[in-house]
């Protein structure tokens, strides 16, 4: 009988074989859903709004964004201010809303796990105030979707990043963390290209810097630093609520034209330095409705004219510039305006308004 030869070790100087682990499984969405109820809510609260809207109108038109809360300086430094929150809430369309949706949630359900619902939820709700204050300060446009949000939480990650890393040299001198950070950079960068809302981007991402920062401070400074953040975020609202004195005087004097619609003499008198400004355009527009009531109908009619030369689908400045034509005597010229009036608006309202003043042209 034959004995078998154990087996031998293997020589020093050879190495040991690698053992065989599988690699982790990622988790699936809908694990990610069950252990982050907050950012799952917070998605489906965004679909929801988005299916109301486009059943409403279409989200790609600022009357339905508006309609639906998103975020504009004018709306808010009307008194409007409950749409520093609402905007996060909706989006400009279905790719918006998917991109912000797919990666929103990643990043959404990662730091919910990290922190607890509870304060995900105010660093994702605070950052995306932020990020809508610093948009109605820093540009005149509709604006809405989830971004600044993101960046709030995409803050966080950089400053978790840093922590581990020791320093922001060290964390730069790591590849992974570097490109990440390159990212954001060049998300900016792009943003100046497709318009994205920047600003709305920088707001969130520098409360989400300073919220973690408060958040990994030790016991004894946490309070401290927690109300600096909090008191940074209430500040950029309240700053966001009303022009900025001497940077924002031409939108002030704007504001108060618009309040002031009644007041035809008033509102004249509003626009009148506007209209050496930027804001010329829109000046004009609320003038010739002012200055059709105060009867000065050729001042109306080139009101009118230089709208219609900037937006040649305004129907209304066709038919306010028909209207002072009926009192000029241009019967040729009223009976244009009405007809492209009514080519492109057929409202009731339109028809009715251009019916009176047909009725009234001088015989």
């Amino acid at each position: 009988m034959s004995e078998e030869t154990p087996a031998q070790p293997p020589a020093p100087d050879q190495p040991l074989p690698a053992p065989q682990v599988a690699p982790p499984q990622k988790p699936s969405l809908l694990e990610m859903a069950r252990h982050a109820p907050v950012a799952t809510l917070i998605i489906a609260i965004n679909v929801v709004v988005f299916i109301v809207a486009e059943r409403s109108g279409s989200t790609m038109e600022n009357e339905t964004l508006l309609r639906f809360g998103a975020v504009w300086r004018a709306r808010v430094w009307e008194g409007q201010y409950w749409r520093l929150a609402t905007a996060m809430f909706l989006h400009i369309g279905p790719i918006h809303l998917l991109s912000n949706g797919y990666y929103g949630f990643l990043i959404s359900a990662q730091v919910e796990r990290a922190i607890g619902g509870w304060r995900f939820l105010a660093l994702y709700l605070l950052s995306g105030i932020a990020g809508s204050a610093v948009s109605v300060m820093g540009q005149d446009a509709v604006s809405a979707g989830a971004s600044g949000a993101i960046f709030g939480l995409i803050g966080w990650q950089v400053m978790v990043a840093r922590a581990y890393a020791g320093s922001f040299r060290a964390m730069w001198n790591d590849p992974a963390i570097r490109r990440q950070v390159t990212w954001i950079g060049a998300w900016f960068v792009i943003g100046l290209f497709a318009h994205f809302d920047n600003y709305a981007h920088a707001g969130g991402l520098a409360f989400g810097l300073l919220f973690t920062w408060a958040l990994m401070a030790q016991p004894a400074r946490r309070r401290s630093r927690m109300a600096l953040a909090l008191a940074s975020v209430a500040a950029l609202a309240a700053l966001s609520l009303r022009p900025l004195p001497l940077l924002q005087e031409s939108e002030g004097l704007l504001l108060k034209a618009y309040r002031t619609q009644d007041d035809p003499a008033a509102l004249v008198a509003l626009t009148e330095p506007l209209l050496a400004s930027s804001h010329r355009y829109e000046a004009q527009r609320l003038r010739m409705h002012a200055l059709l009531k105060l009867h000065r109908f050729q001042d109306t009619n080139d009101a009118a004219s230089e709208v219609i030369a900037h937006d040649p689908k305004d129907a209304r400045s066709y038919m306010v510039r028909g209207a002072a034509r009926v009192a000029l005597g241009d019967t040729a010229g009223t009976e244009a305006d009405f007809q492209q009036a009514l080519a492109l608006d057929n409202s009731a309202w339109i028809r009715d308004t251009i019916a009176w003043y047909r009725n009234h042209q001088p015989k």
